[in-house]
């Protein structure tokens, strides 16, 4: 009895969790192009990556980047 009650239900929620639209595309991968990052030697290249921008970071300027 009770299987009969709860599998329509679940059934039900999964069907309205997916028939969401949404407007906009959904990206799952980013490319990013010629970045270069510097190792522990390298004073020239930046030695972190921030991929909200794209851009490589030199320890000196990752000070409230953490985000």
């Amino acid at each position: 009895m009770k299987k009969s009650i709860i599998f329509p239900l679940i059934l039900t929620l999964l069907l309205a969790a997916c028939s969401k639209e949404n407007d906009e595309p959904r990206r799952w991968v980013t490319f990013y192009s010629d970045v270069t990052l510097g190792d522990q030697h390298n004073t020239v290249s930046g030695h972190f990556f921030q991929p909200s921008t794209g851009n490589s970071i030199k320890v000196e300027n990752t000070e409230g980047v953490e985000t």
